[in-house]
């Protein structure tokens, strides 16, 4: 790394872990982190949720904002450039931290035998929405009972998935459009399809996306589901309990050298007289004057 230089990476699923090749886009990363589990759709189908904001395609540009930001105030600072890599998954993940937060520290009071009453916030009541009808960029229940986001509306996502498949019918029967073809409200496909993803496991599915370049992410219901992922235990990491008072998701940008774990939340007051001596240039008269007068509160 040049001095002073700051390199900036933001992708889909970042430069490292298992899915860094994993084709996907829009919902995707909301299915991945959580944001948007499965409802029953027509014919009890899984379906894609309505109602909620999309996520990840806006909060990764935002982190690999400040991280930018924050990289180049540090090489002003210090001579020193750095690379950042930041995935618009792991920043869906990231905004549902509180919810990951919570179970795990649930998780880990109910391995020791305590009892708690942390639990999950209420999940997402989602309206009627045009996903319900989605056929090609739809959820699909696999094998293991769990569930994949396919998202084959392009023409060559569509031929890689019915090539990798062995189904050319499925190709010749349905056609694609260049982009953008859902085949909305296609039914006699959608049962098709159904049959044919609940022949894998999920992590199956996501092999084949990967070795075939099919776009689609492994959909996660819950903040349990996704702390299994493989994604997720190789790029997030959990900030120090001990340090914390609880499990705490840390921050979703990845620095090179790596970013101090932050301390733990300050006591009220703490900080105080640090802020006023050496941000605000407050002499030791002056602030033991403010602090005689009780003007600063009790002495921490």
């Amino acid at each position: 790394m040049n001095p002073g230089i700051v390199l900036v990476s933001l992708s889909g699923f970042g430069q490292t872990g298992p899915y860094r090749d994993l084709a996907s886009h829009g919902v995707g990363f909301d299915a991945y982190a959580a944001l948007a589990p499965p409802v029953p759709g027509p014919n009890g189908w899984p379906c894609i949720p309505g109602g909620y904001t999309e996520v990840g395609i806006t909060a990764g540009p935002l982190y690999g904002t400040v991280a930018l930001l924050a990289g180049i105030l540090s090489a002003r600072a210090t001579g020193e450039g750095c690379t950042v890599d930041v995935a618009e998954a792991d920043a869906a993940a990231h905004w549902n931290a509180w919810q990951l937060s919570r179970q795990a520290a649930a998780d880990a009071r109910a391995a020791a035998g305590e009892v708690t009453e942390l639990a999950p916030p209420p999940g997402l009541r989602p309206g009627q929405d045009p996903f319900q009808e989605d056929v090609r960029y739809q959820y699909y229940r696999t094998a293991d009972g769990r569930h994949v986001l396919f998202m084959a509306s392009e023409r060559k996502f569509w031929e890689h998935f019915t090539s990798a498949v062995g189904r050319p019918d499925l190709l010749d029967r349905f056609p694609s459009a260049e982009v953008a073809d859902h085949q909305f409200g296609n039914r006699e496909l959608r049962a098709e399809l159904v049959e044919v993803f609940a022949t894998r496991t999920q992590a199956d599915w996501v092999q084949l996306f990967l070795d075939a370049d099919v776009a689609g992410v492994p959909v996660n219901a819950d903040g349990a589901e996704l702390r299994s992922d493989p994604h997720f235990r190789a790029r997030m990491r959990w900030l120090d309990a001990s340090v914390h008072g609880m499990p705490i998701l840390g921050t979703p940008i990845h620095t090179e050298p790596a970013l101090p774990d932050p301390p733990a939340a300050p006591e009220p007051g703490e900080h105080t007289e640090v802020v006023l001596r050496d941000v605000l240039g407050y002499g030791g008269e002056r602030l033991a004057a403010l602090r005689a007068s009780g003007a600063l509160g009790p002495a921490p």
